[in-house]
């Protein structure tokens, strides 16, 4: 749908440091960073330093659907998302909203 490879763990599944270190260069690279609508657990939570490293290097992140109700580590990861939000990512409703926000971007209207 968007033309990019994504990078994936197994569901339920600490994030390896071979994947973690594969959507660390990913990131570094792109354009744009999307945080998905996925259940978070412990074992995922470290990617949401990548979006925070993005934010840091003024590259827009957006965060699909962000949502307590997916957040298995007793209110951590919602509360990361909600700073994320508070330094400046987009929190969108869905796929649609994501594709409009993503052909904003500058160079890929």
């Amino acid at each position: 749908m968007l033309g990019v490879d994504a990078v994936e763990e197994e569901p339920f599944c600490p994030v390896s440091p071979a994947v973690l270190a594969a959507a660390t260069e990913r990131a570094q690279a792109a354009d744009a960073v999307v945080v998905g609508p996925v259940a978070w657990g412990p074992g995922n939570r470290p990617v949401l330093v990548l979006a925070e490293a993005a934010l840091a290097r003024g590259v827009p992140v957006f965060l699909v659907d962000p949502t307590p109700e997916r957040d298995f580590t007793g209110g951590a990861v919602w509360h990361d998302l909600q700073a994320l939000e508070r330094a400046g990512s987009r929190a969108v409703g869905g796929v649609d909203a994501l594709l409009t926000e993503l052909r904003a971007v500058p160079g890929h209207g």
